[in-house]
């Protein structure tokens, strides 16, 4: 009843006790925040969440073992997960594990078949760990040829394929899947303020000139990166306080002072979780012919009737505002000097902060952000390769990311109005 009341409040009243959900125009896009909200609340975040409990969405293969190149030792282990479940010993920052998502498309759970996407996913993983045959590893010199020119299409800026590598920094060739629902992002004491400043730190790209404002290409990577932080700690206050039996909590709870820490006097930071969201979105609308094809895999049912559902027409009309509110085309417009290119910089920005998750020594808290870089740079590569190279270059891990991060984005969206309107509720309580 109180957040009921609260939610009128915020709706109607023009006084605040603190601040409020930010609104107007999301810069760098042609929509506004009330809009966003809107298509999220009505239609979205429904869709995303059904998709995310489907196992094609819900099971991930990303290598958690990468070597962290930044620091190491003792530096790093001053940041470890320290909060422990209050009923048991276990760390809070313990991946849960799932025996059954060993290898859910492989041959035993696809009938031989192994991947969605026909020519741009790697054989299924054999069954046997123990090899029946040694790897003849020869190739020939012409073959040798062909492998070069791979690299070098990613290496040369002028060409279509310079995007292919966007996730390359984030492999996903791990021995085991991951069930994201075993291991749903909260609370977990670890204190990740070095990794996040190492973050901000990567997000810079040279200029040239007495020009002091950013480039669009610097502002859409900032703002993509701070959306991210913002989608995590709105995650953390919203499922802060863990279950626990001696406390009579029966599920997770929220920090309002956490949440209010993070965004009071901050109204930019929800602006880039909207940003980054309306990214996503076109990224998917940009690929929406090559992504209503995924092909169902064998006992994983739903993906493909979902995907398209997420996708349907009437949807993508009815929530234009969202789904074409960025243009990719602004992108890369400007003439560089041969010697400074603006995308080898974005891109090498982007691979190096992709690299410093390798440094979160919380694994669950890694993974999250693995997922959500993954996501990133599926996106990208949605909106800045050309769409007759999608079915050739983008993974059945790199879609679930993607489907993933913009879940992510959407239920952080909607626990920020949860978490605003609870905090009104109490206010008022406690004053009346």
């Amino acid at each position: 009843m109180l957040a009921a009341f609260a939610a009128l409040v915020l709706a109607a009243s023009p006084f605040s006790p603190f601040d409020v959900l930010p609104s107007g125009p999301l810069a760098d896009t042609q929509c506004n925040l009330e809009t966003v909200e809107a298509a999220n609340e009505h239609q979205l975040h429904t869709l995303l969440a059904e998709l995310s409990t489907a196992p094609f969405f819900r099971l991930i293969n990303v290598n958690m073992d990468g070597k962290c190149q930044y620091w190491g030792g003792p530096e790093e282990e001053e940041h470890v997960c320290v909060s422990k479940a209050e009923d048991t010993a276990e760390p809070l920052c313990t991946l849960g594990t799932d025996n059954s998502a060993s290898d859910p498309f492989g041959a035993a759970a696809t009938g031989g078949g192994g991947s969605p996407f026909s020519s741009s996913m790697s054989p299924p993983r054999e069954q046997s760990s123990v090899p029946t045959d040694p790897v003849d590893v020869t190739i020939t010199p012409e073959e040798h040829a062909y492998v070069g020119t791979i690299a070098e299409d990613c290496n040369d800026e002028t060409l279509p394929s310079f995007w292919l590598d966007m996730c390359s920094a984030i492999p996903t060739n791990a021995s085991d899947y991951v069930n994201l629902q075993l291991n749903e992002e909260s609370y977990t004491g670890y204190n990740g303020s070095h990794v996040w400043a190492a973050i901000y730190n990567e997000n810079c790209l040279v200029r040239t000139g007495s020009d002091q404002n950013i480039c669009l290409e610097e502002r859409v990577l900032y703002r993509l990166l701070s959306g991210m932080h913002a989608a995590t700690n709105t995650h953390v206050a919203r499922f802060y306080h863990p279950p626990s039996k001696r406390k009579n909590r029966t599920d997770w709870e929220p920090d309002l002072a956490y949440f209010a820490r993070q965004f009071d006097g901050h109204p930019e930071r929800l602006k880039n979780l909207h940003f980054a969201f309306v990214v996503l979105l076109r990224a998917v609308r940009r690929a929406s012919p090559f992504l209503s094809t995924l092909k169902e895999v064998g006992g994983m049912m739903d993906a493909t009737a979902l995907v398209r559902r997420f996708l349907d027409t009437a949807i993508l009309k009815s929530c234009s505002a969202v789904f074409e509110a960025f243009d990719e085309g602004l992108l890369f417009r400007e003439e560089q000097a041969s010697w400074w290119s603006l995308k080898k910089q974005f891109k090498g920005v982007f691979h190096n902060v992709s690299r410093v998750i390798d440094c979160v020594s919380c694994q669950k808290c890694r993974l999250h952000a693995k997922v959500t870089m993954l996501g990133y740079g599926t996106a990208l590569k949605l909106l800045l390769l050309p769409p007759e190279l999608f079915p050739t270059s983008v993974s059945r891990d790199e879609v679930a990311a993607l489907f993933n991060t913009l879940h992510k984005f959407s239920s952080a969206i909607t626990h920020v109005k949860e978490l605003t309107e609870l905090r009104y509720a109490r206010y008022y309580a406690a004053d009346g």
